[in-house]
């Protein structure tokens, strides 16, 4: 079980805060890292894939549930590819995709 306590703590961190925090003005980031919506995974390109598993913080999954139907989301686009869905659907809204390689 101790994975499981590892991954929620870096989800928690100050690291993955300032690397999601780049470029984000000073007053959206004063809440700390439970503020900022992030999404972390192997990276292609531009969008995490869901090959190796993906994660992501209590932010990043209250804007999916309220971001989901909108149309920036293509809630209608019939795709077996979930991770790249998802991912265009945060970057759209305003989530985070820092490379934690």
């Amino acid at each position: 079980m101790q994975i499981f306590e590892n991954l929620q703590e870096y989800l928690a961190s100050e690291e993955l805060a300032r690397a999601s925090s780049r470029g984000l003005p000073a007053e959206s980031t004063r809440g700390g890292i439970d503020q900022i919506p992030v999404l972390v995974g192997g990276h292609l390109k531009r969008y995490v894939v869901g090959t190796g598993g993906y994660a992501m913080n209590r932010a990043a999954l209250r804007l999916f549930a309220t971001s989901m139907y909108k149309s920036s989301c293509f809630p209608r686009a019939v795709s077996p590819a979930e991770d790249f869905r998802l991912t265009q659907c945060l970057a759209a809204n305003g989530g985070r995709m820092p490379n934690t390689r």
